[in-house]
């Protein structure tokens, strides 16, 4: 079941699309890099600092599956309380691929009112000849990042969602991509739809009764992101620390 669908208004701003959990890390890169800076007098060494940093921050911005921007004019409705409890939207690989983090838009309907907190599940499907198959990954997402955007979908407003998961590795070739919402509340959960992005395929939604109901018209909005590289920023840390004290060290002897 989708809601009405209405003609497309605004795309989103870049920050918008962006997840959440990096602009903080550019934040504290900010703030960590305004702290040396005032009480050294290393220039190198900040430089050496930042680039270690700034590195971190992209990795972790990189996009690996492009499922599009919403378009602010349908959603799938996949929620525990509802008969359509999952919905799920088919992508490609073309190499192996990691990632570790999901971002994708909602709505609430009919009445727009957000719950106290989510109960998302994510699912990963291997493809069964244009519908989902055999389940890959199953992982509880929970009470996800969740933000409203300022949007609209018809009449209902439009919410951007971000989570982390588990690392997980996939080859080269075609899955689907399922979520679905148990909250507590009278509005029911839809996956927003796009009508960019790289994928193609067309979403699916889930009925009780095990057969995937198939609207190859459609693709819902999402993006996966790969893993956040902790080792090269604490590496780049490391770095920075050990060369600050051999600097130290040797302008102390140099002074006596």
């Amino acid at each position: 079941m989708r809601v009405p669908p209405i003609r497309k208004e605004r795309k989103p701003t870049t920050s918008e699309l962006s997840p959440t959990i990096a602009l903080n890390e550019s934040a504290q890169l900010h703030a960590v890099t305004k702290v040396i800076t005032m009480k050294t007098n290393f220039p190198r060494i900040i430089a050496l600092a930042a680039t270690f940093f700034l590195s971190a921050v992209a990795v972790a911005d990189m996009l690996i599956v492009d499922g599009g921007e919403p378009d602010q004019v349908s959603a799938f409705l996949a929620d525990s309380n509802h008969e359509l409890t999952i919905a799920a939207t088919r992508f490609t690989l073309t190499e192996t691929s990691t990632f570790d983090r999901l971002l994708w838009w909602g709505i609430y309907y009919p009445n727009g009112a957000a719950p106290a907190a989510d109960g998302f599940t994510l699912t990963l499907y291997a493809d069964n000849a244009g519908v989902p198959g055999s389940t890959l990954v199953s992982v509880g997402l929970g009470n996800v990042q969740r933000e409203a955007t300022g949007n609209t979908v018809v009449a209902w407003n439009e919410y951007a969602y971000a989570a982390n998961f588990s690392l997980t590795t996939l080859n080269a070739g075609d899955y689907f991509i399922g979520l679905g919402n148990a909250h507590i509340g009278s509005d029911l959960w839809g996956w927003e739809t796009t009508s960019g992005g790289l994928q193609a395929g067309g979403a699916s939604y889930h009925a009780p009764s095990g057969t995937w109901q198939v609207d190859a018209s459609e693709n819902l909005a999402f993006g996966l992101y790969l893993p956040e590289p902790d080792s090269l920023a604490l590496f780049g840390i490391g770095a920075v620390v050990l060369v600050c004290g051999q600097f130290l060290r040797k302008s102390r002897k140099l002074a006596r």
